[in-house]
């Protein structure tokens, strides 16, 4: 339970502490505590009960209409659980349930996951750009070692150079826009957070319902990235000719080709399990 009045206490930090605020404060605190005490009472754990009434009470702008604060929160600049500053709750006592930060709310947990699924083939893409970019200068280098190639060699390094600088960088690009829709879920990926039960189990059955489709792409990735080697290796079995270098070249971008298709394959399918990995570091911290 001090874990809950330690979250009421950080929920009004940012506001004045007039008259009707305490006030408001003190029916809150009540509030919670009654509702605290029924779930206990309903055989409910420690750590279920914590996670329910903060989930339930835990936004200040929800419950201000029903407290008459509307108006004395509205000119604060601060959303209602402090989440950015990821203030710590005190432990309880010894032999307790210990929570160092605010539980994890499923308004947060639901954004977090939003943000994996909408960037989920701009990392697949940005990882499968930065293996691509030596594909150009291979290509290039691969026609100027041809016989009686016209390409100059020299000019093929430099225009290939050019153009793995340019794959490279796109792929840069994709990967440093996906920071910015993390943004307002820096706790959680910090691992800034609390238990919270119930959106532990909704991050399961998230992980859950999306596995078959993570096992599908997995094993084609693997079937990618274990065929990725045999370009180059038939090519060092096969007869030498005029233009062996070319083949070999040819056979090292492909070889990158596949390992980049892989990715491009498997990355995008790991969201849903990875917003679950997420959610549960707090319940792995707990035991």
């Amino acid at each position: 339970m001090n874990v809950v009045i330690a979250y009421l206490e950080t929920m009004f930090s940012s506001y004045p502490q007039t008259p009707r605020l305490l006030e408001a404060k003190a029916e809150l605190q009540t509030m919670m505590e009654d509702a605290y005490s029924s779930l206990i009472a309903e055989g409910s754990t420690q750590n279920e009960a914590v996670g329910k009434v903060i989930t339930d009470f835990g936004n200040l702008d929800e419950v201000a209409p029903a407290l008459g604060i509307t108006a004395e929160i509205a000119p604060a600049d601060a959303t209602s659980m402090n989440l950015a500053s990821g203030a710590a709750a005190p432990a309880l006592a010894a032999g307790a349930w210990v929570a160092t930060q605010p539980p994890v709310t499923m308004k947060e947990a639901e954004g977090f996951a939003g943000a994996h699924r909408n960037t989920r083939y701009r990392l697949g893409a940005g990882v499968a750009f930065c293996v691509m970019s030596p594909i150009p200068l291979l290509l290039l280098l691969n026609t100027a070692a041809m016989h009686d190639s016209p390409v100059d060699s020299g000019a093929s390094v430099v225009a290939g150079t050019v153009l793995l600088l340019f794959v490279a960088a796109g792929g840069v690009v994709l990967l440093a826009g996906i920071s910015k829709n993390f943004t307002p879920f820096a706790r959680l990926r910090g691992g800034n957070f609390g238990p919270n039960p119930s959106v532990t189990d909704w991050a399961a059955e998230l992980a859950q319902t999306h596995e078959r489709r993570r096992f599908t792409a997995l094993t084609l990735a693997v079937l990618l990235w274990a065929l990725s080697p045999v370009p180059p290796l038939v090519v060092t079995y096969l007869p030498e000719t005029a233009n062996q270098g070319s083949w070999i070249i040819g056979s090292t971008a492909l070889t990158l080709l596949l390992v980049a298709a892989g990715l491009l394959v498997a990355l995008p399918a790991t969201w849903a399990r990875s917003v679950a990995n997420t959610i549960n570091r707090a319940n792995l911290r707990d035991r």
